[in-house]
């Protein structure tokens, strides 16, 4: 069994991401199937914990006494990159380190996090791939990318949107922005405006193909997690 580490804003956040890399599991290696994928893999945060809340990962590394700050290759560090890297120390310290890590982070428009990002998972050589679930302009992204309307009213509401917007979000999620609700643009606001059922966002995530995922997804981020996932799952870490 390989113990995979996941790291994100949020318990739903956690949740999403990890569902779609046990597909990237599932899709890679035919022997693995849901009735066994837990065979297979345990996902995790630190200790018995489900996830490691990004938020509180500089507080954590803190108060292990974990060296978080200093320069990363000679330059200070970008947006967040301090913070990346407590994630991945907190994960190194770990008793049993995992075979992979996952971080889940909003950009929201801020392209220096990424930047920092790239800076603490360059800053050593870390055991373990450190996969990127960089969402633009959030990660509702990614799930506009997976929807299709599926009944009259939900085409309507994609063709108001897409007027609305003049370019398609289901298309080009990474156009819409975040933390602004008032803006037309807002990445929630439009996902509430083509459907406010739960379960179907849930549904089209779960049955959007992966391949086609990865060549719509350059934008949003979504195509190099999933390539990023597929390369470190291979088959010498099961």
């Amino acid at each position: 069994m390989i113990r995979l580490g996941i790291a994100a804003e949020s318990s739903g956040d956690a949740t999403l991401i990890t569902g779609l890399v046990d597909r990237v599991l599932l899709d890679e290696h035919d022997w693995v199937t849901d009735d066994t994928l837990d065979d297979y893999r345990v996902w995790g945060g630190l200790g018995v914990g489900t996830f490691l809340d990004l938020h509180r990962a500089k507080r954590e590394a803190k108060d292990r006494r974990l060296r978080i700050h200093g320069h990363f290759d000679g330059d200070s560090g970008e947006a967040d990159a301090q913070m990346f890297r407590a994630v991945l120390l907190l994960f190194l310290a770990e008793d049993t380190v995992p075979e992979v890590v996952v971080i889940s982070r909003d950009l929201d428009g801020d392209e220096d996090r990424a930047k920092g990002f790239e800076q603490a998972v360059a800053d050593k050589s870390w055991p373990f791939p450190v996969v990127p679930a960089l969402a633009r302009p959030e990660i509702e992204g990614f799930e506009l990318l997976a929807w299709r309307p599926e009944t009259e009213a939900e085409t309507k509401a994609l063709a108001a949107a897409r007027q609305r917007l003049g370019f398609c979000p289901t298309r080009s999620p990474e156009r819409l922005t975040s933390k602004k609700p008032t803006d037309p643009k807002d990445a929630k606001t439009v996902k509430q405006s083509l459907c406010d059922e739960d379960n179907r966002w849930e549904e089209a995530w779960r049955r959007a193909d992966l391949r086609e995922l990865q060549e719509a997804g350059e934008g949003c981020g979504l195509a190099r997690l999933l390539r990023e996932a597929r390369k470190a799952l291979n088959p010498s870490a099961l």
